[in-house]
C-alpha cells in the first residue's frame, strides 16, 4: 500500500533518467517531483487507425468471412491477468449457441497454451481464432470487420494505459 509508493516515489525521484510511456504518465511523474530535464516521454502513434487507407498492408486475414461471422475481438498479450480466460468463460455458451458467432484473439503471451487447450476441449476451434501477432497496420481493417473489441484486463493486472482500448 502506501509504504510501496512512498518507496517507489523515493527511487523514482533518485534516478538518472526516468522513461514513461505517454503525456498521462509523464504528467504523474512531474507531480511525484521527477525533474523535467530527467523525464523522457515516448509514444505510440495511433492516427493510422483514424483511417482505411493503409501503405504497404499485406493481405488481411478475413476473419468474419466476409459477414457470415459476428466477431468479437481481444487484441493484447495472452495472459490470464489480461482477462483472457474471463472472456473465454463468458463467450463460450454463446458460441456454442450461436454458430455465427466468434471469438478473435490477437496477441502472444506466456498463457497462450492454456487457452488453446480450453478451446480444443469445448471443441470450439472453428470459432475461437488465435492470429498470434498481427502487425499493427493492420489492426484497423481487422477490427472494421469486428461487431465487438474487448478489454477485459482484470483490476488486479497494473497496467497505465490499455492500448487496445485507445
Amino acid at each position: 500500500g502506501d509504504i510501496i509508493e512512498k518507496i517507489n516515489a523515493f527511487v523514482i525521484k533518485r534516478a538518472t533518467a526516468v522513461i514513461c510511456h505517454g503525456p498521462y504518465l509523464k504528467e504523474q511523474m512531474l507531480r511525484l517531483g521527477v525533474r523535467p530535464n530527467k523525464l523522457y516521454e515516448f509514444n505510440i502513434s495511433y492516427r493510422y487507425l483514424l483511417t482505411n487507407e493503409q501503405e504497404n498492408v499485406r493481405e488481411i486475414p478475413d476473419i468474419s468471412e466476409s459477414g457470415k461471422y459476428r466477431c468479437i475481438l481481444f487484441v493484447g498479450t495472452v495472459r490470464k491477468e489480461k482477462g483472457i480466460l474471463d472472456l473465454f468463460e463468458a463467450s463460450k455458451n454463446l458460441l456454442h449457441k450461436d454458430r455465427n458467432m466468434r471469438l478473435i484473439y490477437i496477441g502472444k503471451g506466456p498463457d497462450l497454451p492454456l487457452l488453446e487447450k480450453k478451446i480444443k476441449n469445448e471443441e470450439l476451434q472453428e470459432q475461437i481464432l488465435l492470429l498470434g501477432h498481427v502487425d499493427h497496420e493492420l489492426l484497423p481493417l481487422i477490427i472494421n470487420q469486428c461487431f465487438l473489441l474487448v478489454t477485459p484486463t482484470r483490476i488486479s493486472y497494473p497496467e497505465s494505459r490499455c492500448k487496445s482500448a485507445i
